[in-house]
């Protein structure tokens, strides 16, 4: 094997690595997260479960306004000192940083809870839960803080911690929510949207807490406006753009409540959280390990190019076998999700499954533009492709009902790829490999098939599912050629071999 052979090994076997540790954990956290959704869903019904979306998404816009992205860059600015070992700078970063998100949480959790009568009027269209949206500010003041904890954890690159992090979170917070919900009902809604963040500010507070920091023995206020400096100048840049899609979310829940009523927003809920957390797997093992080893090496164009190819590839592989089973069963998947009553939502999910092909390919190409601190830019595509799907569905909800979100969201990624690919191709000379364009035409054929055939009889939807396992099976032997796992199993090597998969 050559010695760019063996770079690019290691470089899939460490990517492989922490998209198994960070994926396992998120998988763990979407099932235990479906789990709350189905309590919800059976005591509340579809009013309960748009009630929980609407709060959730509502204290998600209050930390992204709050927090001002000072995370997200914080872990940039982690991730490039601590990949030369500067731990002075590491330290003076970590101390900015904690200053900052214990100020900005506990300004932003005040002037959220005195605006709770006209946050609640604009977005649910009534007073009816003033009193939910004050609560909310607690949940807006653990979020920015936990936020804050949580990317030192990233930029060190500590991925078990961070999986640990996600999986005790997810536990803790469903048990106190769900015995929430059954004694309390919609007041449990509360808690449960409440404890989320919380359970994850305890812990990531306690692995933060075991990491052997470097010592700052003074940092002058010049020296902390230093830094915080170049925190909010691009982490100013991450909250808009973050804001967009988060503000975009509720503007879209919002009209759909309007357009549908309550009822219809259930429905919208029930398949937005599948599709947004069915390939959350791999998506967070980018967010998590990919975005801050990008972050070290962007200034080598080369070696950029090479990792978003080989993330690309691998997170095609991970996702596709998912994305095909979901469009083969979405029908059945809903009503075990939920409920018999959620049945109406299945031609939705259907078409956001078909919105998440494209995301997929998309996502690693977003990180190379947020790694290269080239803030306006990351803004501008963020708030394009936001503006034009809320536009899309302002237009078109009231005349095409549900399925009409399903569109405007596979027009929003449509947009998003060519517009994301151009921008990774100005800022590191990038394009797909031919390993990368043969994985991506596969996907796209394949879900186009099993969509389609699923979408006609129940024989069909036998037969899309096993076009699913082949593909799946296909995908395993890909990876485990990349992880170097079939080395150790000849036998199975041999029967890889003998299939002769793509």
């Amino acid at each position: 094997m050559s010695l760019g052979n063996e770079v690019e090994a290691s470089s899939q076997r460490q990517i492989l690595r922490s998209s198994f540790l960070i994926g396992g954990s998120s998988l763990i956290n979407v099932l235990v997260g479906l789990l709350r959704i189905k309590v919800v869903a059976i005591l509340l019904g579809p009013s309960g479960v748009g009630l929980l979306g609407i709060l959730n998404n509502t204290m998600s816009v209050g930390a992204a306004i709050s927090g001002l992205g000072v995370n997200s860059a914080a872990t940039r600015q982690v991730a490039e000192a601590n990949s030369i070992g500067n731990m002075q700078a590491l330290a003076e970063v970590r101390r900015a940083l904690l200053i900052a998100s214990i100020g900005l949480a506990f300004i932003g959790g005040f002037l959220f809870w005195f605006l709770r009568d006209d946050i609640s009027k604009t977005v649910l269209d009534n007073d009816e839960y003033n009193w939910a949206v004050g609560w909310l500010a607690f949940g807006l003041i653990f979020i920015v803080i936990s936020a804050g904890f949580k990317s030192l954890l990233t930029g060190m690159r500590m991925v078990a911690e961070l999986a640990k992090v996600t999986i005790l979170s997810a536990l803790i917070s469903t048990v106190i929510g769900v015995a929430g919900i059954y004694f309390f009902e919609d007041y449990g809604v509360v808690l449960l949207v409440i404890v989320a963040p919380l359970s994850v500010l305890v812990m990531s507070f306690y692995y933060m807490s075991l990491i052997d920091h470097a010592r700052v023995e003074f940092l002058s206020f010049k020296g902390l406006r230093y830094q915080w400096g170049k925190l909010f100048k691009l982490g100013l840049a991450f909250m808009l753009a973050g804001l967009a899609g988060t503000l975009g979310d509720l503007v879209v829940k919002s009209l759909v409540q309007k357009n549908l009523g309550m009822e219809g927003l259930g429905y919208f809920q029930a398949s937005w959280i599948i599709s947004m957390t069915y390939v959350g797997f791999v998506l967070a093992a980018m967010g998590t390990d990919y975005y801050p080893q990008l972050s070290s090496c962007i200034r080598d164009k080369k070696k950029a190019e090479s990792l978003v190819n080989d993330q690309s590839e691998i997170a095609i592989l991970l996702a596709g076998p998912i994305i095909l089973m979901m469009l083969s069963l979405a029908p059945w998947i809903i009503q075990l999700l939920y409920s018999k009553e959620f049945f109406l939502a299945a031609p939705l999910l259907k078409l956001l499954i078909f919105g998440d092909v494209l995301r997929v390919i998309s996502w690693p190409l977003g990180f190379v533009v947020i790694a290269s601190g080239k803030g306006k830019l990351f803004v501008f595509s963020e708030v394009f492709v936001t503006v034009l799907f809320v536009l899309a569905v302002w237009f078109f909800v009231d005349r095409g009902g549900l399925e009409a979100v399903g569109f405007a969201f596979i027009l929003k990624y449509i947009i998003y790829v060519p517009v994301v690919y151009f921008m990774a191709k100005k800022i590191i000379g990038f394009s797909w490999s031919g390993s990368v364009k043969k994985e991506m035409t596969i996907l796209i054929f394949f879900s186009g098939l099993v969509g389609c055939l699923s979408s006609v009889n129940y024989w069909l939807v036998v037969l899309s599912v096993f076009v699913s396992l082949v593909v799946a099976l296909r995908s395993v032997k890909k990876i485990s050629e990349m992880s170097g796992l079939l080395e150790g199993w000849p036998r199975i090597a041999k029967v890889f071999k003998k299939l002769r998969l793509l």
